[in-house]
């Protein structure tokens, strides 16, 4: 695991090879066990932004993982995501830049899954929440284009990478452009690009 910080657009973080051989392969269980429509809900169903005049400007298909499993380390990739927010990772991040020094104090323990189909994208919007983070992942080979974050208020575009994770203040403008399959695929066929959402909003108890 390797964590940069990088001042442009926003102060914003990245982190690459963010799970380890065990965590990723049991995380991909879980993904693959999860691609499914009555499992992956539409985006009115999992807190999407809106514009403003009151449409969802999220086209993708997500749950909460605490919707589905009432007790937390049941999931791998809870505890995937949950062995990364280690106290020195935290306190690494803390440490970049003054904006995130409340990483250490702040937490979530909801994650949200979210999978990108042939066509989806997500709209500029900001996030009610102080820090986000979000983990990329698809199958390899790569099979489609785009899905790339932008963010900040020009659209700075940060390509899309494997198995990485990306921070950045909540109310910095962000978005995904759309992601467009190379050949023909069935609509769950789990070959589209999945993100692990943690809005930081909270205090630790």
């Amino acid at each position: 695991m390797t964590i940069e910080y990088f001042e442009t657009p926003v102060p914003h973080i990245i982190v690459r090879n963010v799970f380890n051989i065990n965590d990723l392969e049991n995380v991909w269980k879980e993904l693959i066990f999860l691609t499914h429509p009555d499992k992956l809900l539409p985006p009115t169903t999992t807190q999407s932004a809106i514009s403003t005049n009151g449409n969802t400007i999220k086209n993708n298909h997500g749950v909460f993982l605490h919707d589905i499993y009432q007790t937390p380390n049941i999931s791998d990739i809870h505890r995937a995501m949950t062995n990364v927010f280690t106290k020195q990772f935290c306190e690494e991040v803390a440490s970049t830049h003054m904006i995130y020094k409340w990483f250490t104090e702040l937490t979530d323990e909801s994650f949200l899954l979210s999978y990108y189909n042939d066509s989806d994208s997500y709209l500029p919007h900001r996030d009610v929440s102080i820090y986000t983070v979000l983990v990329n992942l698809y199958k390899e080979p790569k099979a489609f284009a785009g899905g790339d974050l932008q963010l900040g208020e020009d659209g700075y575009t940060i390509p899309l990478e494997n198995n990485r994770m990306i921070i950045f203040p909540s109310w910095a403008v962000h978005g995904v452009t759309p992601v467009k399959f190379l050949n023909a695929a069935q609509k769950f066929s789990g070959w589209g690009r999945y993100t692990i959402s943690n809005f930081r909003m909270y205090l630790r108890q």
